[in-house]
């Protein structure tokens, strides 16, 4: 499982994320660019570029845990969903790449069409491109949810999740928790279980305090990806 998935994001250029113990006993979380096995130690090990880094490291393939691409491009009509959590689908507008996030029980299937009804009729004919998958938010999950620090600057254009709860007494909009995010008919925002989550781009160098926040909303914690881009687009299109 975890050969197949490197060498699909040697194939795709894609971006992997995974857990990594190097001493079997302390994990450390990853999100690797420019993968491929590498030259110096063989196919037992990998290389690439960590998403907040320009230093190239090197890690043993045994030693990788949960693993998962970024982004999972769709081929296909039908997409059998084998997890249970939120995730976040990129589509193909009128010349244009947007997102929208939903949440999906294990077993369940993400197909075109539903995720057109799901959307807007303004996006009957958008193409569905992609996939990213992100766990419910849980505070002992500190590899794919981090604290929230609003003076943090992302280091890269990231779609940022927020887990966050709201006051009972607060007053809500569908599409408007966040003062900045624009209202659009492309869902960005879900409840599950008392956790609300809303999905925000930022672009390179934007801190986490420009998300400016309404009365009564505490951020629990956030989750960060690479934005899905024309390029993908491009070479998911040499590849079909």
């Amino acid at each position: 499982m975890v050969k197949e998935i490197i060498d699909k994001a040697i194939k795709t250029e894609g971006i992997i994320e995974f857990v990594y113990s190097k001493d079997g006993v302390n994990d450390r979380f990853f999100q690797l660019s420019d993968v491929m096995y590498s030259s110096e130690h063989g196919i037992n090990f990998i290389s690439g570029t960590p998403l907040n880094s320009d230093t190239e490291l090197t890690f043993r393939i045994d030693k990788i845990k949960k693993i998962q691409l970024m982004w999972n491009d769709v081929y296909c009509e039908r997409v059998q969903l084998k997890k249970g959590g939120i995730y976040l689908v990129e589509f193909l507008g009128d010349n244009y790449i947007d997102f929208a996030i939903k949440d999906f029980k294990g077993g369940e299937e993400l197909s075109a069409s539903t995720y057109r009804n799901y959307l807007d009729f303004v996006l009957e004919y958008a193409d569905f491109l992609s996939y990213h998958y992100l766990p419910y938010y849980s505070a002992t999950d500190t590899n794919f949810w981090k604290p929230y620090d609003k003076i943090e600057k992302v280091q890269y254009p990231s779609i940022c999740v927020f887990a966050y709860t709201l006051e009972e007494k607060t007053t809500t909009y569908r599409e408007e928790v966040f003062v900045n995010v624009p209202s659009s008919s492309v869902i960005k925002n879900l409840e599950h279980s008392g956790i609300r989550y809303t999905a925000v781009f930022l672009d390179k160098w934007k801190s986490l305090n420009e998300v400016k926040l309404r009365e009564g909303v505490t951020i629990l914690a956030v989750s960060r990806l690479c934005e899905y881009t024309m390029k993908n687009l491009s070479i998911r299109n040499s590849i079909m």
